[in-house]
């Protein structure tokens, strides 16, 4: 029988705030913005400016939700710097789509409760100009970690991950 799910690791119980099975497999979320379009694309998104109903955003969801829902990948991995925060933003209206609300029958829609999910961010890593690139400090983390959880409707993130310290001056 061909199984098409993600392999999943076991870990300690004790950690309750993540999934009782860890995923060898995660998605990166990068290219759910326009970070990787050429200068003469008219995909260029801003967080003011990307829409779930915009054609391309409509195709990102659908490829999480895919991913997501029928192929049992549990790691979202995202990051303000992907898109400047247009990324965070498609992450978010896809768990919109994902995510059970309390109550409803999560059998019969195919959603999944929060806590199956890992959802990945960074900080640190924000502007495109060489000198503002990168800050670490604790204000802008802080304040990057709220952006994250607003952009994507969230009331909790599990991983907050350094991004790219190798490279900051």
């Amino acid at each position: 029988m061909c199984n098409n799910k993600v392999p999943q690791r076991s870990y300690s119980e004790k950690n309750t705030n993540l999934p009782k099975q860890l995923p060898l497999v995660g998605l990166g979320c990068s290219s759910f913005s326009s970070f990787f379009s050429s200068e003469d694309s008219d995909d260029e998104f801003t967080v003011e400016t990307v829409s779930r109903e915009l054609p391309v955003v409509i195709g990102w969801i659908q490829t999480i939700q895919h991913a997501v829902l029928n192929r049992g990948i549990n790691l979202l991995d995202t990051a303000p710097w992907y898109g400047h925060g247009v990324s965070e933003t498609v992450v978010g209206y896809a768990l919109d789509t994902i995510l059970s609300d309390e109550g409803c029958d999560q059998a019969q829609q195919r959603k999944l409760a929060r806590s199956d999910l890992i959802i990945n961010t960074k900080v640190g890593r924000y502007e495109a100009d060489v000198l503002k690139q990168f800050d670490f400090s604790y204000e802008t983390t802080i304040k990057s970690v709220q952006r994250s959880l607003e952009r994507m409707n969230c009331s909790y993130i599990d991983v907050i991950q350094l991004h790219d310290p190798e490279f900051a001056p």
